[in-house]
């Protein structure tokens, strides 16, 4: 069903026509629902630290019920495991107050393809005037001198980044730059004596905010760097005002296993209180167990585990927020969301705490508020609303059970979050409600005088269209259109104004016109079946469509060629297919608009060059296949990337105007000055509109480009603290250098020796060749670990009688002072026990 698998390649249909304006840019809508609400019968938040930690033991406990107390059997693959990266940390969050208010104002829209006017999205190009920022592998490059007809590269900057760039704001003198991030690998254990098993990889998903100064283009400095627990599901900015939504996994622990002769309970009755997180910094080591044998034994017992992994599983739900410097040395740290403000979840599953930040100008965030989640969350943003949208709920089987094999139809939930117009005013949960159904993405949301509509896809009933309004803290359904299209895949949605436009896919493409003038009542007012189908539709001048999608076989549905359209939807009840034309290359010509072939609703609007001005769009496509006529034995021709532009006109139709190449991926167009500007990794192309293909002018970004790629400089790099300094800091819970926290240092002979502990629990012992002064601890090379000695604790904490250590020469075993920085003790027989009593070794 759906998309097929072979095709017969088409050359371009349509005639070249001569370009025309179109009558104008982008429709779209604004929310203008009422905000704010206190939480009550619809919303219902944590009363208290000890109720939030009650919830997550009571979770964790109910996943592993069906092992407590039950004898080892098979690999036990998780019993010797720490699983759960533990982060230090301290109480107290950032007050909604801790920032200066702000007054925003708007600066305008950028050249981002934006579902929402007004509503910014992260892209990879921004302009102000006549300056280029582009982003690319973790480089920001500065272009300027467009109007000219001479740009020229006015600065290059390797980001402080491990890990992935998302995408950039700029607003005013501020550009933000968002990374994702994932803390470094480590293992604090493994499955005894299984070679062949993978070492298991503990990682800890963060979020980057990097804003820099450029009022000044030629001089950007950075105005500060904030880390965020979470892994980035979606950021908008409103009025200069950055949200993010992030989601903070629940890892839950597994059960260990007891030996014969230890205590099979915890040695203490009741639950044990949340204890201050500062007085948590991480995990404690367990060590490997012989490799010459399993861990034998039994689990142990629900009260045990509860007793054991209480403030664990606090301290890992407890996201932190920390700005850093140049280095990526935490400055200050604080908690990003305070239970009180986390929604309590309706019994079924959930996967993981999903948060959603208001950020100030300088990257700190003022506000916070979360709720957790069970599936994939998908964003539809307002200027005044967050809408998160959860497909993993209406299920009320546990976590740890294997569901039946029934059909249960899909349910989606969606809650409503309300932002405020300053940066320190407060984010509050609005509303909650539900839907039958699935969501495409996000285009297939809308909100207008204050209701929610969404088109849902319904498996075997097909597709149709869902109303909310709220009604106090409840998302309530007051009108709803079903059954469209039953069988059909859905493949892209847009509202426009009062009416809603999807298409659906079989063998033909039937575009749908949905009138929601009537909120209770959505009319179907005419579809229109023609081959082929759309990814992305795209508002043109009032009454008309653009859409980008393929060409298909009308008899087996097997797609062929990219083709672009342009309907005529004035007559709604009689919408009408006004222009095609459909790339040579067949289905081997691919675009990121439209996203993965196989796969709905991933395309990337934002790679959509849209100018309504000149009457133009930009494409970038993509050739990866074999010659024609297509031999399953031939070579294939090497991939060929370049940008295609056409005009577009409702009159005249789609003509060809050429291409643009670069020597690698064109990811992004803008208009500077009147001018097309394409931009790759490598390179910043002008071109003119009605003849792209003459280059007017070109700036290298790669190799020796005239000007070399620093680091970002900060207006005032912090100066290296001491290494007494950083053992304080991390009695208060403070890390260093992003993964890392000093536990402690001892002088042996002439050589320092320093214990520092990794997020995921792992324990290093690091030695240096000379006492350690101001700047001295850079020597130990926390990133590589380069000093004279990286020694994991766990290695020969129990002695070099255990053999591997012993083997490699290892030091004695460690003094009783540094169990204390673990929290372990040795007791008479020399076995090592945690601080709760139970045995830390096997």
């Amino acid at each position: 069903m759906g998309r097929g698998h072979h095709s017969r390649r088409l050359p371009l249909c349509g005639e070249p026509l001569e370009p025309r304006r179109l009558l104008a840019g982008d429709v779209a809508t604004r929310s203008t629902a009422t905000v704010g609400g206190d939480p009550g019968d619809g919303l219902e938040t944590f009363p208290s630290a000890e109720a939030y930690a009650d919830w997550l033991t009571d979770r964790a406990t109910a996943s592993w019920r069906h092992l407590f107390g039950q004898p080892v059997f098979g690999v036990p693959f998780l019993d010797d495991l720490i699983l759960l990266p533990v982060m230090p940390r301290v109480t107290g969050g950032l007050e909604p107050g801790s920032v200066a208010a702000v007054p925003l104002e708007y600066a305008g829209p950028s050249d981002t393809n934006t579902q929402v006017a007004g509503v910014d999205e992260a892209d990879l190009v921004e302009t102000d005037g006549d300056t280029l920022y582009a982003l690319s592998q973790r480089r920001l490059s500065i272009v300027t001198g467009f109007a000219g007809g001479q740009p020229r590269l006015i600065g290059q900057f390797d980001l402080d980044s491990p890990g992935q760039v998302a995408g950039m704001y700029l607003a005013d003198d501020r550009l933000t730059i968002l990374s994702r991030q994932w803390n470094e690998a480590a293992i604090a254990g493994g499955p005894a004596g299984l070679g062949w098993f993978p070492q298991p990889a503990i990682t800890r998903p963060r979020t980057l905010v990097t804003v820099l100064d450029v009022s000044d283009p030629e001089a950007a400095v950075v105005a500060g760097r904030t880390v965020f627990d979470g892994e980035l599901v979606a950021s908008r900015m409103v009025y200069g005002q950055l949200r993010m939504v992030l989601d903070h996994p629940l890892v839950v622990p597994p059960p260990e296993v007891v030996a014969a002769g230890e205590p099979a309970g915890p040695l203490a009755t009741g639950p044990a209180p949340v204890v201050p997180v500062p007085a948590v910094a991480g995990l404690t080591i367990m060590p490997r167990p012989p490799v010459d044998r399993l861990p034998t034994g039994r689990y142990e017992t629900a009260a045990a585990y509860a007793v054991r992994v209480r403030q664990q599983l606090v301290a890992s739900m407890t996201p932190q927020v920390y700005r850093v410097d140049a280095a990526g040395n935490p400055l200050d740290l604080a908690n990003l969301v305070d239970p009180a403000r986390i929604d309590i979840p309706e019994p079924g599953q959930v996967r993981q705490l999903t948060t959603i930040t208001a950020v100030d100008p300088a990257g700190s965030p003022t506000d916070t508020v979360g709720l957790f989640t069970a599936g994939s969350v998908e964003v539809f943003a307002t200027a005044d609303d967050f809408y998160l949208f959860d497909d993993g709920q209406g299920s009320d089987w546990p976590v740890d059970v294997i569901r039946p094999m029934i059909w249960l139809p899909p349910v989606t939930g969606v809650t409503q979050v309300a932002f405020a117009a300053t940066p320190a005013a407060a984010v509050s949960l609005a509303a909650q409600g539900e839907f039958t159904g699935r969501l495409l993405n996000q285009f297939a949301a809308d909100a207008a005088e204050g209701l929610l509509r969404v088109v849902v896809e319904r498996p075997g009933e097909g597709s149709g269209v869902v109303v909310l309004d709220r009604a106090g803290e409840r998302l309530v359904e007051v009108g709803s259109l079903a059954g469209l299209a039953p069988g059909e895949d859905l493949y892209a949605v847009r509202f426009v104004a009062d009416r809603a436009y999807f298409v659906t896919f079989i063998r033909t493409d039937p575009l749908f016109v949905v009138d929601l003038s009537d909120a209770t009542a959505p009319v179907l007012l005419g579809e229109l079946h023609v081959p082929g189908f759309s990814d992305h539709i795209q508002p043109l001048a009032e009454g008309f469509l653009l859409t980008i999608g393929r060409d298909a076989d009308p008899r087996t549905g097997a797609f062929r060629g990219l083709q672009l359209s342009i309907f005529d939807v004035r007559e709604p009840t009689s919408p009408t297919l006004l222009h095609r034309a459909t790339l040579a290359g067949g289905r081997d010509v691919t675009t990121p608009i439209t996203g993965n072939g196989w796969q709905r609703g991933d395309g990337d609007h934002l790679a959509l060059g849209f100018f309504p001005e000149p009457g133009v769009i930009t494409m970038p496509v993509s050739f990866d296949g074999w010659t024609e006529p297509a031999d399953p034995w031939g070579e294939p021709v090497p991939s060929r990337q370049h940008l295609e532009v056409f005009a577009i006109d409702v009159a005249a139709g789609i003509s060809r105007l050429g291409s643009i190449d670069h020597a690698t991926s064109i990811d992004r167009s803008v208009q500077i000055a009147g001018r097309l500007v394409a931009v790759s990794e490598r390179e910043v192309s002008l071109h003119d509109f009605a003849d792209p293909s003459a280059r007017l002018a070109a700036v290298p970004l790669g190799a020796n480009p005239g000007i070399t790629a620093t680091r970002l400089p900060d207006q005032s790099p912090p100066p290296l603290p001491p290494i007494t300094a950083l053992i304080e800091r991390a009695a208060s819970g403070l890390p260093l250098h992003r993964s890392w926290t000093v536990k402690g240092a001892e002088t042996v002979g002439d050589r320092t020796v320093l214990y520092a502990e990794h997020a995921s629990g792992a324990v290093h012992r690091l030695t240096s060749a000379a006492p350690i002064e101001a700047a001295g601890w850079a020597a130990f090379g926390f990133e590589s670990v380069g000093n004279l000695d990286s020694i994991p604790v766990r290695e020969f904490i129990i002695g070099p009688a255990a053999g591997p250590a012993a083997d490699r020469g290892l030091p004695e075993p460690v003094g009783e002072a540094v169990l204390g920085w673990f929290g372990l003790t040795r007791d008479a027989s020399g076995r090592i026990r945690r601080a709760g009593g139970l045995a830390a070794s096997r």
